[in-house]
């Protein structure tokens, strides 16, 4: 839990994600160490990332509105897998971590080659979900 804490946990993960500069020209930044998405209620650790709470700039608003939807939108997930899968919705009873990331894996597995069966997984493109709707959008009268 210290390394939770104090965020020496992690911290040797590196990867990159897409911004823009000053210019409007797109550009790769590295960052390094893992952060948990969370929502106000949890404990103000160095991981742990929740919405800003009084909003003085649009950056800031724009940031917790982002965060938000990300974080509900891996609980849908979640929920979905765990509505799907038994063993998920009791306690999975292990002796070990690594069983019960495997068990999540498989799970997570299943989940995904259903999708594929079903067909269900052509109907995202570019991780985009592609729809035929013809009709208003949001905020149109």
């Amino acid at each position: 839990m210290m390394g939770i804490y104090t965020g020496s946990l992690l911290s040797d993960v590196i990867f990159q994600l897409d911004d823009t500069n000053a210019n409007g020209d797109r550009i790769k930044v590295q960052y390094q160490g893992a952060w948990n998405i969370v929502d106000n209620g949890y404990v103000t650790w160095s991981t742990c990332v929740p919405p800003v709470k009084l909003h003085v700039l649009r950056c800031d608003t724009r940031w917790s509105e982002w965060i938000e939807s990300m974080r509900k939108d891996v609980e849908c997930c979640f929920g979905i897998i765990k509505g799907h899968f038994r063993i998920l919705k009791s306690h999975i009873r292990t002796r070990s971590i690594e069983s019960v990331d495997k068990v999540w894996k498989t799970c997570c597995s299943l989940h995904n080659w259903l999708l594929d069966v079903d067909g269900l997984d052509k109907e995202w493109e570019c991780g985009i979900l592609s729809s035929d709707w013809v009709g208003r959008t949001v905020g149109e009268f």
